[in-house]
């Protein structure tokens, strides 16, 4: 998460892909994660990124994030 200071500056978008970019190079085939299912930003983010989106089956607050490298 990053602090309100540095929302809708585009380094989220930065950060994500240098993870990709570095999950990519160390072989990484399936990258997981998890966002608040309120964090539509980080929603969308991921959605644009190719993250497929499932909502958590425990829990109404948390939406499952994956995304094959392969």
């Amino acid at each position: 998460m990053l602090s309100d200071d540095w929302q809708g500056r585009g380094l989220g978008t930065r950060l994500l892909a240098a993870l990709l970019v570095a999950a990519k190079r160390q072989g990484i085939q399936r990258l997981y994660g998890t966002a608040l299912t309120s964090n539509r930003g980080m929603l969308t983010l991921a959605k644009y990124s190719g993250f497929t989106l499932t909502l958590d089956p425990l829990s109404a607050t948390v939406t499952s994030l994956s995304l094959n490298l392969a």
